[in-house]
């Protein structure tokens, strides 16, 4: 008679790194270890998915409430709304990579990644993304690189800007 592992009940909210594991060593394991831990890589991805869903919508509203709030304090002359909500953003996104940094693979720093770095930072600013990059650049000390990165991208994006909106005028949307 052929004998089961004893799993887990695969179905769980927990702990984003925990695998089901079979108590026979590979490659004797068994069909229901196999599954329970597919159906964990599932989950998973579907916790990290709600996560950045969520942080995602956060980052969006701060992005319209904040760029709003300051250009009624501040005026429209100039973005400073966007240019906060970008400063935000990335300082944001610096003080969570760090932090993700010194807490190494653990679920503690996957969550703060999906929810914070993914999530309401790609909400919030796209520009925090970049702004990390080019950091990571010149933390490497390649200086080519970096200043690169803020040339092309810079001249790529607001090049895309033109583009789009060329092409809105001419479409007539």
């Amino acid at each position: 008679m052929a004998q089961h592992c004893p799993v887990a009940s695969p179905l769980f909210v927990g702990d984003l790194d925990r695998r089901a594991r079979c108590v026979r060593p590979s490659p004797g394991s068994c069909d229901r270890c196999a599954l329970a831990s597919q159906l964990d890589g599932i989950q998973q991805n579907m916790l990290a998915i709600i996560l950045v869903f969520i942080g995602g919508a956060v980052g969006s509203i701060w992005r319209f409430w904040w760029s709003g709030w300051v250009a009624e304090r501040f005026g429209e002359t100039f973005p400073f709304g966007t240019l906060v909500v970008n400063v935000v953003a990335s300082a944001l996104l610096g003080l969570i990579s760090g932090l993700v940094l010194r807490l190494g693979a653990t679920d503690s720093a996957a969550v703060l990644q999906q929810f914070i770095s993914v999530g309401v930072c790609g909400g919030l600013s796209t520009f925090s993304s970049f702004s990390l990059q080019t950091w990571n650049l010149l933390m490497e000390r390649r200086w080519i690189a970096a200043i690169a990165n803020i040339i092309v991208s810079t001249a790529v994006c607001f090049a895309s800007i033109a583009l789009g909106w060329q092409a809105s005028v001419s479409a007539h949307l």
